[in-house]
């Protein structure tokens, strides 16, 4: 989705756009700024909610540290509804009227969110968080939801988020809420669904941004749910694997959830062992404290004395389990090692078979040269000759340009012709021309 948001900045403010996309960055900033315990040394959460309580405003961000992909789209539309009172506050309150006395984490904040291009793209977020990732998450969540009731779920999402990224109309109703992939679903019209669906000046860039998300989310779904789709292998199943599947979430919450309080032991508890953590986290799991309120206090004593009498045996347990995992972890680093070894043999022949080429062919130092040398030359042997100039360039002398002009197969999913190849080449001469760096004394220190 960021490469997306850059994309589309790119596309509207007509320039370059280098590292973070924007959007995502003031909806990363905002956070770092407002929600308790993030900052404290540069954020103001405690002068902001309680100016927001003065108002009868409810804050509603969340933290990005401990929550699910979604808080991206859920923030982003809440840093929407909220952004007039968040320039307020800083101008007015924050600031004492002076925004010069803001320290840089709110200024940066201040500026993103007076950027319109920003607050299009945080309506948009807010739009796909309403109607379709909080619903989908919703469906996912059910406890009645089998994994593979969602093939037909996400092929309706794929479907609906096609028409989207084609049709003008169909994103116009998306935006104010008319058309959704999941109209089962109950959608929470609370204040920020007010503001997100109320027609404004920024529709038209809005309905252009959710287009473009919807061409990209519709892109990565049928890669990471293919299984899941017609045609996939998931599509018809056997009244038997079914059954089988029955156990089977439709969703990664719980091995988070593990992982999160996993986290929050090793950080409270650094001292404990792996065994204890892993214990608490089983009690936690498997609710034994509910089950142990149920017991009487004989059937407790016998449940502890048992438990004590088994400790050495699950120590030993865990040794040959730990043993078992170091073995495994050795095997899997021999491996890397090994194929890092063939892998740099592999490059190495390469480069001698280009050194080879480039031997016989000659290094090219301008476009006469080009040109001559590929006269009476069949399309197959230009191709060959001009990817052995550039890979030469590329991989033996390490000459620097754009990444781009070393693709010698295909460039944004299209077929690279000669002519592109030819074009790069003298770009890679031109470069070297302006640097005044000679490509032959490198090929001089490669023999050497």
């Amino acid at each position: 989705m960021c490469s997306i948001f850059k994309e589309w900045e790119q596309t509207v403010m007509n320039k370059q756009v280098g590292g973070e996309s924007a959007i995502i960055k003031t909806v990363r900033e905002v956070c770092k700024a407002f929600v308790p315990g993030v900052d404290n040394k540069n954020g103001a959460s405690l002068e902001l909610k309680t100016y927001l309580s003065r108002i009868n405003v409810k804050f509603q961000l969340k933290a990005f540290q401990g929550n699910r992909f979604n808080i991206v789209f859920h923030n982003g539309g809440v840093i929407y509804y909220l952004h007039g009172h968040f320039i307020y506050f800083l101008e007015n309150i924050k600031s004492e009227g002076n925004t010069n006395t803001l320290n840089m984490l709110m200024k940066d904040v201040l500026r993103n969110l007076k950027c319109s291009h920003n607050i299009v793209g945080l309506r948009a977020l807010g739009v796909f968080n309403k109607f379709i990732t909080t619903p989908l998450g919703k469906i996912i969540e059910a406890d009645n939801t089998h994994i593979l009731d969602m093939n037909a779920h996400y092929h309706n999402l794929i479907q609906f988020l096609e028409d989207v990224a084609t049709n003008v109309e169909s994103a116009n109703e998306l935006l104010t809420g008319e058309r959704r992939p999941f109209p089962n679903i109950k959608i929470k019209k609370d204040e920020v669904w007010e503001v997100l669906v109320k027609q404004q000046t920024n529709d038209a860039e809005t309905v252009s941004l959710l287009m473009q998300m919807a061409a990209a989310t519709c892109k990565s779904l049928k890669e990471k749910v293919k299984d899941h789709l017609p045609g996939g292998k998931f599509e018809n199943v056997t009244a038997e694997e079914q059954i089988q599947m029955k156990s089977v979430i439709p969703h990664n919450k719980l091995p988070e959830w593990v992982f999160g309080y996993l986290d929050w032991l090793l950080k409270h508890r650094p001292n404990s062992t792996r065994l204890a953590n892993e214990a608490h986290i089983v009690y936690k799991l498997n609710k034994t404290s509910e089950w142990l309120h149920k017991k009487s206090e004989l059937e407790i004593e016998k449940l502890v004395q048992w438990s004590k009498r088994m400790l050495p045996i699950i120590k030993f347990q865990e040794k040959e389990r730990i043993k078992e995992i170091k073995k495994q972890m050795e095997d899997l680093s021999k491996a890397k090692e090994e194929k890092s070894k063939t892998k740099k043999a592999k490059q190495q022949e390469e480069k001698r078979e280009l050194l080879d080429a480039i031997f016989v062919q000659g290094l090219w130092k301008s476009r006469q040269e080009i040109k001559m040398k590929l006269q009476q030359k069949s399309k197959t042997q230009k191709r060959k000759m001009l990817t052995n100039q550039i890979n030469f360039r590329q991989l033996i002398v390490e000459q620097s340009s754009d990444k781009k002009t070393f693709q010698i197969s295909r460039i944004e999913g299209k077929p690279v012709t000669v002519d592109m190849l030819m074009s790069n080449l003298e770009i890679l001469i031109r470069l070297e021309n302006v640097s005044g760096k000679s490509l032959f004394i490198q090929l001089i220190k490669q023999i050497h």
